[in-house]
């Protein structure tokens, strides 16, 4: 039976495919073959070699033997047996697969083939006696006739086809003459010469080796047929011999030229654009929808246009030759997009085109053809993504990084003796808010007195959320005494009652003030000198605001306080790690589990991550922290079910350090964790400030078998990028566009980011998971696992390990 003819049995078992690269060596498998051997669909994909290891030994050398045989022949190769999964367990399974046909001269370079799990299904003696039946039914009923001789010249297949056509008695399929016997009878009632039977005789019984491996030619029959025969020669000698009437071949013309009448159909009535153009790029043929797309009536109007000097063209001249010179280098474009307007509405759309060169036999470009599509809600979708890169996804203010660009721009743009401002401020007893009267609450305050804090500043200023509770703001040209009346009109707004939910909410904030130049002359250290003011700021009462002096030494004493306690924790052991669940959308059931890291101080008590984790990684001491985290985490993990996974989360300053690969390999060989169960997440901002280090490390990662994730998707400067340079498994969405869900904005760009992670065959997490509605939607839009304490708060791992 073919490959083709088993598509029509996946009734009755479960069927998986798979394709071979000679030449790399690399084998495609199927989803459903992933399933049948029991592997992990995350891991890489298996080799042939550990696919042939399940059978059992006769097997593997029966499938190697027809493997080698199918390279060089193009037989199809089929062969039954149990196999052993990787849990254990046997299945029964008929593997074929058959080295596909050579691209002209050159050797076969790939093999397909198919495995069907018949445990279930009947014993393969049926299974085979079907096919006998199947290949006897399919012998009766081809219009091809198709005989086989052996060696010794018997017939041991003789379809009814070919008496048929060579006008043989039907009683010779059962009787099956020998060859020679075939043509005396052919000769004896006139249906051959005898110049065609002493041919036949030199050329198939005495010289047969002579002959080519497939020898095809056209003989006229006594009757005025004409047939074409096809001689194949096998391995063992013998030969197979097919014959095809004339008919056929006109049939197959037919077939061709209603092909052709489908094809004008289709390029007539396709949605998509398609054209064929000079090699300058002016349109030869157009299809009606590129006719539309373009806002003509007809081809023959867009055709005119193009060719008109008063008619302006849909297109960059400066892209147009971007996309000719692509073409011209690489005889091939893909999802080129540009913007180009409609000619009669005059309406910007955004299109994305394919094309590919049309070469003639010298190599030369003679033609462009190729297909359009509209991608204007794709650029608008990609642009909302662009968007929550660089702002934030609960106000729509620009985030830290927009908000650094600009000082840097204002800054290069300020003339000599002018002064800028910039301030930093966060709200007080914002906490206590999110805490009483709930988080869809605390994140309708902090939008509303984002657009009042916004409201107060002039067109040239920029109001930046950097997170939490915690906003930044730019003050071009404000000199002492306006950044002063500008902290206090910010206190004003912030103090003045919210209206929310039928209460009024009012707060206080702290305000840090820096001053340029004589604060700092770069973003980050403006954006520091405000920091350490709005914490002296904080530490004076609350409710005020600071300029930035230097003798607030008192930050930097307080950070090396914190420096040497987080020195002294590591040698106390006061680190300990909880773990939160990582859960299946569909099932609800835990796949894996992420390590977090908590401290405990002797006197301070528990310290949050984010209030040390800064700290560690200025003074380099996350290097340490980190190896013990892999090294703990990786030996907690070791004691859990076989299929659960580890999710770390790996520092910026920790992944550059020289020594992260051997600590990595050495917590993985002291614990005996494999490496496919370990996840690295890695946050937009590590990938921000290393992404020359990062790249070849990711590699080498990826190729011990551990798998990595971009962490808080959307928060960074350029997500879009790193996807394209970085190759991910996981996306994770930052918990801040979760909690956003129900605003249409934030829902539309979380389904963008989905939809780009599907098509790019990427599997996506979403962090911050608190209500039943948020899971059902997150359910219902795709995405692949979450996370958060709906889920319940995060255990230790004796827990896990229970």
């Amino acid at each position: 039976m073919s490959l083709e003819a088993d598509i029509g049995i996946r009734a009755l078992a479960r069927f998986g495919h798979f394709r071979l690269d000679r030449t790399t060596g690399a084998v495609h498998w199927s989803p459903e073959v992933y399933e049948l051997y029991g592997f992990d669909p995350f891991e890489p994909a298996p080799s042939l070699a550990m696919a042939l290891a399940a059978f059992p030994e006769r097997a593997q050398a029966e499938l190697r033997r027809g493997i080698a045989r199918s390279w060089e022949t193009g037989e199809e190769v089929s062969v039954a047996a149990s196999i052993t999964r990787r849990d254990g367990g046997r299945r029964d399974v008929l593997a074929r697969l058959r080295a596909d046909p050579p691209d002209g001269d050159g050797p076969r370079t790939t093999l397909s083939g198919i495995l069907l799990d018949v445990s279930e299904a009947r014993t393969f003696d049926e299974r085979l006696e079907r096919e006998r039946e199947l290949l006897r039914t399919t012998l009766d009923h081809m219009d091809q006739g198709l005989l086989v001789v052996e060696p010794d010249m018997s017939v041991p297949v003789l379809s009814r086809r070919v008496t048929e056509l060579l006008r043989l008695p039907e009683a010779f399929i059962e009787t099956r003459p020998s060859f020679p016997e075939i043509l005396n009878y052919q000769y004896e009632t006139g249906t051959i010469s005898l110049e065609t039977l002493n041919s036949s005789i030199n050329a198939y019984i005495l010289d047969l080796e002579d002959l080519p491996e497939v020898h095809v030619y056209e003989r006229e029959t006594f009757d005025g047929r004409t047939l074409e025969v096809r001689t194949t020669k096998l391995p063992d000698g013998g030969f197979v011999r097919t014959f095809t009437d004339q008919t056929a071949r006109r049939r197959r013309d037919a077939e061709i030229a209603r092909a052709q009448a489908e094809y004008r159909r289709l390029f007539e009535n396709s949605v998509v654009g398609i054209y064929r153009a000079t090699p300058e790029g002016r349109p030869l043929r157009a299809n009606a929808a590129l006719v539309r797309m373009n806002g003509y009536d007809s081809e023959a109007d867009l055709l005119a246009a193009v060719v008109d000097p008063a008619a302006e063209w849909s297109v960059d001249p400066a892209r147009l030759e971007e996309f000719l010179r692509r073409l011209r280098d690489d005889g091939l474009v893909t999802d080129f997009v540009s913007e180009v307007y409609r000619h009669k509405t005059r309406e910007r759309i955004w299109v994305s085109e394919t094309a590919w060169a049309v070469h003639d036999d010298a190599g030369a470009m003679v033609a462009i053809e190729g297909t359009v599509i509209e991608a204007t809600a794709r650029k608008h979708a990609e642009d909302r993504i662009a968007h929550m890169a660089r702002h934030d996804a609960l106000t729509g203010l620009p985030n830290r990084q927009h908000f650094a660009d600009r000082v840097a721009a204002a800054l290069a743009a300020r003339s000599e003796g002018a002064e800028l401002a910039v301030l930093l401020f966060d709200l007080d007893r914002f906490k206590a808010v999110n805490d009483t009267l709930g988080h869809p609450t605390g994140d309708a305050l902090l939008r509303a007195l984002a657009a009042r804090v916004a409201g107060l500043i002039g067109d040239e200023g920029v109001v930046a959320r950097f997170g939490g509770d915690e906003f930044a703001v730019l003050a071009p040209g404000a000199g002492t005494a306006q950044a002063a009346a500008l902290a206090e009109r910010i206190l004003e707004a912030v103090r003045a009652p919210v209206p929310l939910e039928g209460r009024e909410v009012g707060l206080g904030a702290s305000v840090g003030v820096a001053r340029a130049p004589r604060d700092g002359a770069d973003p980050t250290e403006l954006i520091k000198a405000a920091d350490v003011a709005l914490y002296r700021a904080k530490a004076g009462g609350r409710d005020g605001w600071r300029f930035f002096e230097p003798a607030m030494a008192a930050e930097v004493e307080a950070r090396q306080r914190l420096e040497l306690d987080l020195r002294a924790a590591l040698e106390r052991n006061e680190f300990a790690l909880t773990y939160q669940p990582v859960i299946r959308t569909v099932t609800g059931v835990s796949v894996g589990y992420e390590a977090l890291l908590r401290w405990s101080h002797p006197e301070r008590g528990p310290i949050a991550p984010e209030e040390f984790i800064g700290v560690a990684e200025e003074t380099r001491l996350i290097g340490p922290i980190g190896a013990w985290v892999l090294a703990r985490a990786c030996a907690d993990a070791s004691a859990w079910p076989g299929d659960i996974c580890l999710w770390v989360n790996v520092s910026a300053v920790q992944l550059a350090r020289p020594e992260f690969e051997a600590e990595l390999d050495a917590a993985l060989e002291a614990s005996g964790f494999p490496a496919r169960r370990l996840f690295l997440e890695i946050t937009e901002t590590s990938l921000m400030e290393h992404k020359a280090d990062l790249a070849p490390l990711i590699v080498r990662l990826r190729a011990r078998g551990i798998r990595t994730a971009l962490d808080d998707f959307g928060t960074g400067y350029s997500s879009l990028g790193y996807l394209r340079r970085f190759t991910f498994d996981v996306i994770k969405i930052d918990r801040s566009f979760v909690q956003d869900l129900a605003q249409f904005e934030t829902a539309a760009i979380v389904m963008s980011v989905l939809d780009l992670a599907r098509r790019l065959g990427i599997v996506t997490v979403a962090e911050g998971v608190e209500t039943e509605a948020q899971l059902a939607a997150l359910r219902v839009a795709g995405c692949s696992f979450v996370q958060g304490h709906f889920f319940g708060p995060p255990v230790d791992a004796a827990s896990i390990r229970g």
